[in-house]
C-alpha cells in the first residue's frame, strides 16, 4: 500500500472568494503498515504562512498520495482559491503538490456521508467536535484546542481510509 498523507483544514467558513480563509491545516503521513511520518500542525494568524508550510511539508513527501475526507471537493480547492488571492508565485510549485495522487473518502459512497456518519458505519471512533466550534477556536485565539480537533479529523479520515482499504 503506498505511503500516504492525510490532511484536513479548517476554515472561518466555506467561501474562499469572499472573505473566509485558513485558520489551521494538519496532517500525518506514514505508511499503511509502518510507522508514521512526522505529523504537520500548524495554525497563524497569517493565513500564508500556514499553507506556505504545508506546501513545503508536501514537498518533503513527494511519493505520498493524498488522502482527505471532501479534500478534492473542499479542502484543496479553498487552498488553491486562497493561493490566487494571497500569493501568485506559489500557485505553481501549490498546484503541483495538491495535483498528486488523492484518495478522498467521501468518493467511496454513491451519495453525500459525513466522515462522522461514513466512520459510524464502519464501527470506528467519531468526530470531537464540529466546523463551528473550529471557528470559535479561532476567534477565540485557542489555537492548541484548533489543531486538536483538527488533527482528531485527520486521524479518523485515516482510520476511515484504512478500513475502506481492508474491505476492498
Amino acid at each position: 500500500m503506498a505511503n500516504t498523507i492525510t490532511f484536513d483544514i479548517e476554515t472561518t467558513g466555506l467561501n474562499p472568494w469572499y472573505g473566509d480563509r485558513i485558520t489551521c491545516i494538519c496532517a500525518k503521513g506514514g505508511n499503511y503498515y509502518s510507522t508514521p511520518i512526522d505529523n504537520f500542525e500548524c495554525v497563524d494568524e497569517e493565513e500564508i504562512v500556514i499553507i506556505r508550510t504545508f506546501i513545503d511539508y508536501l514537498k518533503q513527501h513527494p511519493d505520498h498520495i493524498l488522502v482527505s475526507a471532501n479534500g478534492k471537493a473542499f479542502d484543496v480547492p479553498f487552498i488553491m482559491a486562497r493561493i490566487a488571492q494571497l500569493d501568485c508565485r506559489t500557485i505553481k510549485s501549490a498546484f503541483k503538490e495538491l495535483a498528486r495522487e488523492h484518495f478522498d473518502v467521501m468518493t467511496v459512497m454513491e451519495k453525500r456521508v459525513s466522515l462522522n456518519n461514513m466512520a459510524k458505519l464502519l464501527g470506528l471512533g467519531q468526530k470531537s467536535g464540529t466546523g463551528k466550534a473550529a471557528i470559535a477556536l479561532f476567534k477565540n485565539q485557542a489555537y492548541t484546542m484548533l489543531k486538536n480537533y483538527c488533527m482528531d479529523d485527520v486521524k479518523l479520515t485515516e482510520e476511515v481510509y484504512k478500513k475502506v482499504k481492508d474491505l476492498r
